[in-house]
């Protein structure tokens, strides 16, 4: 790029814009507009842009006067784009923001570019830049909508699926808001602040970013409403380039209870895809309820590289710092906040909660997928044994013959000398029966006992 397109940068608003909506990173706070919103609340902007030979790189920076002093200070939010990102660049950058600094009396300029690659950190603590405190959301939740709408729809979480399914068989809707929706649309802004913990802006600013952005079709908010068509959850959309950003959301208690919520995130995701959008940034998980309704709609968890001043009056940067601290405490407590939430805490590490920051009641968390464990080894078949070998069957013996039995020779008695024969007894007719008959006869002839009862009785009578 010649030097006559880098002046062209710096003094065409469109040819800036045009310069950030073609980078992979480049933001709506980058663009004309958010420099325009941001005029109403004193802050002035100036572009810088230089080239180190390897295409521009530069940035909107915003600057805002401390006190009735000659000195202000910087910040270019999500800056610097670049066309590369490298050494020759950066110090070409870095060069002419030190120039524009000290006409300006700048004590200092904070940039925050939207990168990832912890490279991009050191080459700006090699040229100087000294790490600092985050100003916007230093996490954030980017989802690639180029895949068809099934495949959006797979990466849900099991249980965002059936949030969503459940608010629309239940009569909840989506559509698109206008300025008559505003007001309603800024309560749910000051709800969802005092139960996330933050602080809002106030509805003149969130009106000027819907008016200023508006016109080109960078601005659009979308409702969710109950079956009964009282506004339950909404979100401002602001656009630049392929890149689709919700960087104001909220929800009222009904809008939780209802789940109209969960069907305004996916109608997002949808109607963002469908409108030629190719990134969604869902901007920020600023609470562990936010980051952990956020993750159920897929998508892949980034962490930038954080905020880096530029330091020219460093005596007066750092009590700048430390006075933004305080106050920044002051307003919390103010509120009746507690301390600003850790941004870099890993979503695995944050308390399950529900999107507006309270302890989840209504359904319990998903808890991750078991691992499978690997299948157990098939053990290998035990080897048959060889069959016993069959005996020989034993052979038969022989039968026994069988035996004639043996005539038993009966002795005969033969008579001694000194005993005689006995002589067979002849029965006589003078002989008595024998002793059997004669006991016979002897029982019959005793007296019944009946007759010898009565011969008794007849004995006591007389």
């Amino acid at each position: 790029m010649t030097q006559a397109d880098v002046q062209t940068l710096r003094g065409s608003s469109a040819a800036w814009d045009a310069f950030v909506e073609a980078s992979p990173v480049g933001s709506h706070l980058q663009l004309t507009a958010w420099a325009t919103v941001k005029r109403s609340n004193g802050w002035r902007a100036v572009r810088v842009v230089a080239d180190g030979g390897s295409g521009p790189i530069g940035a909107v920076v915003l600057f805002h006067k401390l006190g009735p002093g000659p000195f202000a200070m910087g910040y270019a939010p999500r800056g610097p784009i670049a066309t590369t990102w490298d050494h020759a660049s950066l110090a070409a950058f870095t060069a002419a923001l030190r120039r524009t600094a000290r006409r300006l009396r700048l004590t200092h300029v904070t940039v925050d570019p939207g990168l990832e690659d912890a490279a991009a950190g050191a080459l700006l603590r090699a040229a100087g830049w000294k790490h600092s405190d985050p100003v916007q959301p230093p996490r954030s939740l980017l989802i690639d909508l180029t895949p068809t709408e099934a495949q959006l729809w797979s990466d849900l979480r099991s249980t965002t699926r059936r949030w969503v399914n459940r608010a629309r068989r239940d009569g909840c809707t989506v559509e698109e808001g206008t300025d008559a929706d505003f007001d309603a649309f800024y309560a749910i802004m000051v709800e969802t602040a005092q139960r996330g913990g933050f602080i809002q802006r106030t509805s003149q600013t969130y009106r000027e970013v819907l008016h200023t952005f508006g016109p080109g079709g960078h601005a659009s908010l979308l409702l969710g409403r109950l079956p009964d068509g009282t506004l339950a959850a909404a979100k401002m959309l602001l656009r630049a380039g392929g890149r689709v950003t919700q960087p104001y959301s909220g929800m009222t208690e009904a809008g939780a209870e209802s789940r109209a919520n969960y069907l305004l995130e996916w109608e997002t995701i949808r109607r963002s895809r469908l409108a030629g959008d190719a990134l969604y940034d869902m901007w920020g998980m600023s609470t562990p309820g936010i980051a952990y309704f956020k993750s159920g709609f897929g998508g892949r968890e980034v962490a930038y590289i954080g905020a880096y001043d530029l330091v020219t009056l460093p005596f007066l940067r750092d009590g700048i710092v430390h006075v933004r601290r305080a106050w920044v405490t002051l307003a919390r407590r103010r509120h009746g906040l507690g301390p600003v939430p850790d941004p870099m805490a890993p979503t695995s590490q944050l308390a399950l909660s529900s999107p507006d920051g309270k302890p989840m009641l209504s359904a319990k968390p998903e808890l991750p997928a078991k691992p499978e464990l690997p299948a157990k080894p098939e053990l290998p078949a035990k080897p048959e044994l060889p069959a016993k070998p069959e005996l020989p069957a034993k052979p038969e013996l022989p039968a026994k013959p069988e035996l004639s039995p043996k005539p038993v020779p009966i002795a005969k008695r033969e008579p001694t000398a000194d005993r005689e024969p006995t002589a067979k007894r002849e029965p006589t007719a003078d002989r008595e029966p024998t002793a059997a008959l004669d006991r016979g006869r002897a029982k019959a002839a005793m007296p019944a006992p009946e007759a010898t009862v009565v011969a008794a009785a007849d004995r006591a009578d007389a």
